[in-house]
């Protein structure tokens, strides 16, 4: 009976609780789904909106963007400074846009960023020069933002990053909520092509 209770005294000892582990809303991005249009958060297969963008400034200039391209496909990345998964997956997706036109796919990237400080966002961008500034708009207003955030998204605070497709006709195919991973890029080509 001694033995029994010493053998539980020592196997609760060796259970430790550990703290709670706090995830801030960027960071608490869904597991990356499995191939298909389960990848998206959202899909439009039918009477799909056309993408636009939301007021925006370039970055050089602070002036008005250009409007989006004729007969490319696009893909719209929102992003923060401040925001640790989108920097992460920066690389991924900059050197995806290479290898989707070695696919045969004309991709127009932008980078449209949610920071509400112009300044904060040239010195990150004058400080990461692998970013093109010409491929950077940053959101005008918060309250713009969200306006036009929820045209495509049902929950316009979502999480960022935010990812949206669209085909070269001009409408959006896929809204993606989260981070990208390397295994994810035959699913955006699909969608894509």
């Amino acid at each position: 009976m001694r033995n029994a209770a010493l053998i539980l005294l020592l196997a609760l000892g060796a259970c430790k609780r550990e703290a709670p582990v706090r995830v801030s809303r960027y960071e608490a991005v869904k597991p990356a789904a499995p191939a298909g249009n389960s990848w998206c958060d959202q899909t439009y297969p039918a009477h799909a909106p056309a993408l636009t963008l939301p007021p925006v400034t370039t970055t050089a200039s602070g002036g008005a963007a250009p409007p989006l391209s004729k007969g490319k496909a696009t893909w719209v990345n929102l992003w923060a400074t401040w925001c640790g998964p989108c920097l992460r997956e920066m690389p991924l997706l900059l050197a995806w846009q290479k290898d989707l036109k070695k696919d045969g796919v004309d991709l127009e990237l932008l980078l449209v960023s949610v920071d509400e400080d112009a300044a904060t966002l040239s010195a990150y961008l004058a400080e990461h020069t692998e970013i093109p500034s010409s491929r950077v708009r940053r959101a005008a207003s918060p309250a713009e933002y969200d306006r036009w955030l929820r045209t495509y998204a049902k929950e316009p605070s979502a999480a960022i990053p935010i990812h949206l497709l669209a085909g070269a006709e001009g409408t959006l195919r896929c809204l993606r909520v989260g981070s990208l991973r390397e295994g994810d890029y035959p699913i955006a080509r699909g969608i894509l092509r």
